[in-house]
């Protein structure tokens, strides 16, 4: 079932669910909400709750990621961070602190990067959540 956005009319923003071993589905879904198809965005619900929405630091009115290229984000890594559905306030830090809640891919290596489909990724939950 795709999600929609009133500014993407692409169709490419699918629903994610997640499977427990057992194949049970677990009551928790993502979405890639797609504005304009510019930057990575998702919406993360438990039980029909919008709950977090994960996206990149932006800059230029939110139509760009905000790079660092001499510290090498948006270039060799982009940190998701969680933000709040309601506020759109970054949740449990703030951007660019390594100690803020966020998801991020890690390098592997280049053998690994160039050779395998395999990712790796580092992530630090918000405060309150259950492990």
């Amino acid at each position: 079932k795709p999600a929609t956005f009133p500014l993407c009319s692409c169709n490419c923003c699918p629903l994610m669910s997640v499977e427990l071993p057992g194949g049970q589905k677990a009551e928790s879904q993502v979405y890639i909400d797609c504005p304009g198809c510019l930057i990575p965005h998702f919406k993360y619900q438990e039980n029909g709750e919008h709950i977090y929405n994960l996206h990149p630091k932006k800059c230029c009115g939110g139509f760009c990621i905000a790079c660092n290229i001499f510290k090498g984000k948006g270039v060799l890594y982009m940190p998701f961070y969680f933000h709040d559905p309601h506020t759109k306030d970054v949740i449990g830090g703030e951007y660019d602190d390594p100690s803020t809640p966020q998801i991020r891919k890690l390098w592997a290596g280049l053998a690994m990067e160039c050779c395998t489909t395999a990712d790796n990724f580092a992530i630090t939950f918000p405060p309150g959540v259950d492990g």
